[in-house]
């Protein structure tokens, strides 16, 4: 995929958001989840129980992305949710009981920010680079939660071995990242919203109710036909009145945001590109 092709699919999703080019990002706290348990299968595969730990050579995954984000010079304070020792240099938070629920806990301490970012502790391959050029991208739009995305073929491209789930749209087929630019202040204010709408995601049809029948059918449809039904800006729609906040997604053409080890083969494939990266 090209550059062009990418650049103007970044367009049309921030078409929707002026993009405030006089809007300077400043270092804002970071919030890294590290205190969920691996699945069953991950644990009985690997002995491993908590990913975050998980050693690629003379570090663990829980340490490339602290280090990324104090290399980018975009983060001050960082929180890692943990109910294991944190790297030097950042702040435990104890996990609470669900994924929303460390969420909301790492918010807490980020309250009086007008910015935070939120990131999970399992992206092997992020780096300084890629957290600069999000985090200043998404303090541009200026909106309360800025999502990124990227085309999944340039992630199959780069990790062919990786395995990817996505989801074409009229725009193009694209893969979420694990890292997020929101307002502190704003998710704050809907945290029971927030609560709702995770209770809701085994509930298909409770979900389809929040988020509306036009959605639902185009999500449908576009699994069965395997044909993009839906555009973006109708999904940043559904999902701002969804949550009652600005919601926006953002092309990002790197993808090291959207590549996460997550299964027990993943390690092993992991593993071997990082040796060859070595030499």
């Amino acid at each position: 995929m090209s550059n062009r092709t990418v650049d103007r699919m970044r367009s049309n999703v921030t078409a929707s958001v002026v993009e405030r080019e006089d809007v300077r990002p400043v270092p804002c706290p970071a919030i890294v989840l590290a205190g969920g348990r691996a699945s069953p299968d991950f644990v009985r595969t690997t002995g491993i129980s908590n990913r975050a730990l998980i050693r690629l050579g003379n570090v663990t995954l829980l340490e490339i992305i602290v280090n990324a984000l104090n290399d980018s010079s975009m983060v001050s304070d960082i929180y890692v949710v943990t109910s294991d020792t944190p790297p030097d240099g950042t702040i435990q938070i104890d996990p609470a009981d669900s994924f929303v629920g460390n969420v909301l806990a790492g918010l807490d301490r980020c309250e009086s920010a007008e910015r935070a970012v939120i990131a999970t502790s399992d992206m092997p391959f992020v780096h300084a680079d890629a957290v600069r050029t999000f985090v200043t991208a998404a303090t541009r739009l200026d909106t309360d939660l800025v999502y990124p995305i990227t085309p999944v073929g340039i992630c199959r491209a780069s990790y062919p071995d990786l395995k990817r789930t996505a989801l074409a749209l009229r725009e193009g087929v694209f893969t979420g990242g694990n890292m997020v630019v929101v307002r502190p202040a704003a998710l704050q204010r809907i945290r029971g919203r927030i609560l709702e709408a995770y209770d809701a995601r085994k509930s298909p049809l409770r979900l389809a109710a929040m988020l509306g029948p036009g959605i639902t059918a185009g999500v449908l449809l576009t699994l069965i036909t395997r044909r993009g039904w839906l555009g973006l800006r109708r999904i940043e729609t559904a999902a701002s009145r969804l949550l009652r906040i600005d919601c926006r997604a953002l092309v990002i053409d790197d993808p090291v945001l959207a590549t996460d080890l997550d299964r027990p083969e993943d390690l092993e494939i992991i593993l071997k590109m990082k040796r060859e990266q070595a030499n």
